[in-house]
């Protein structure tokens, strides 16, 4: 506490989000483009097999002829960690019978961007990439807050 000042601090970390590997097409001709190729389980994400991935993306059931080379890795499921802020400074008025609180909070503090989900589909140009965000940017929120 510094001239009644007070600051608290949060920081979160998360493993990332497990993610589904999907061909993107529908290869058992059900009317469902979710159909996995042979060789990837549900919700393997990063563990599932290179080879199963790269078999799909150069064969002819592969749709999209800007996918159809072999990727290097399969792609990592991102982390989430954020760092939340807040300084605040309590007043006292009215002879002490009302108290006055206030504030500055800045969520993600460090602005990092925070990947949520990623595109599974192994036809998708955008394959391994983010397409959601699991958090919001830096976000700076100021009050002030009266109690009777």
């Amino acid at each position: 506490m510094w001239k009644g000042f007070r600051v608290s601090a949060v920081a979160t970390w998360s493993s990332g989000l497990v993610y589904n590997v999907t061909s993107g097409t529908d290869i058992n001709v059900d009317g469902i483009l979710t159909d996995r190729p042979p060789g990837v389980a549900r919700n393997a994400g990063e563990d599932t097999s290179l080879a199963a991935i790269n078999a799909f993306r150069i064969s002819d059931d592969n749709p999209n002829p800007n996918t159809r080379i072999p990727i290097p890795r399969v792609p990592s499921e991102p982390e989430f960690m954020q760092v939340d802020l807040r300084v605040h400074r309590p007043f006292l008025f009215n002879e002490g019978r009302g108290t006055a609180d206030a504030f500055l909070q800045v969520n993600n503090l460090f602005d990092r961007e925070n990947i949520g989900l990623i595109d599974g589909r192994i036809v998708s140009e955008n394959f391994g990439k983010g397409i959601t965000l699991a958090g919001p940017p830096r976000t700076i929120v100021t009050g002030f807050k009266i109690g009777f």
